[in-house]
């Protein structure tokens, strides 16, 4: 499977003629595509970590992780350790999706830039790491060329984030854009000071 951060995509592709230039704007870094075997279990601590980064240690919204090859939903309004929710596998999207096994060994394809846990992604450090020297541009642009038809929108079952739901329990897969609820604004806590005592 892969695994990337949202921020290294940087651009979406518009209708037309796919040049280099859009290569470059869509992924402007000189990143070099790197191979981890980690278990099911750490997959998960990738993506919890990554997830935290923005929601509990504010950090940029680009850590937000995007996969391909595995889906689930991720709940924003759960503790760090339960937001990824019914995490799903298909190898290569050729076959059938299935439940991620946590004791399983996968071949997770990243960039050497996530690769030294930058940007939240803290587990990867941890483990050892194959360094391609392919840059992911170059990757790109050998599939594209490889396929030989027209880019596509890949179905939305295929969609890492399968349905959305904010810190404050609003569910983006149902409640359109920007219609989600505002939050109750929290009542000021009030703490009567310390006694004193006058001597």
């Amino acid at each position: 499977m892969v695994l990337v951060n949202g921020g290294s995509i940087r651009v979406d592709l518009p209708k037309g003629n796919f040049t280099w230039y859009d290569v470059q704007s869509l992924l402007p870094f000189a990143n070099t595509i790197v191979h981890i075997h980690m278990t099911g279990a750490e997959v998960i601590q990738v993506l919890e970590d990554a997830l935290s980064n923005t929601l509990d240690l504010e950090g940029s919204s680009g850590s937000y992780p995007y996969a391909q090859g595995f889906r689930s939903t991720v709940d924003c309004s759960k503790p760090k350790g339960s937001r990824i929710v019914n995490p799903e596998v298909n190898s290569r999207l050729e076959g059938t999706w299935g439940p991620l096994d946590l004791e399983r060994t996968y071949d997770i394809s990243t960039t050497n830039y996530l690769a030294l846990g930058k940007d939240g992604f803290v587990e990867f450090k941890k483990h050892p790491n194959t360094n391609t020297g392919v840059q992911y541009t170059d990757a790109l642009i050998r599939y594209v060329n490889a396929i030989g038809k027209p880019l596509t929108t890949p179905p939305t079952s295929t969609f890492s984030t399968q349905k959305f739901i904010d810190r404050h329990g609003c569910d983006h897969s149902i409640v359109p854009s920007g219609q989600c609820p505002e939050p109750e604004p929290k009542e000021p806590t009030i703490t009567s000071p310390a006694p004193t005592t006058l001597v």
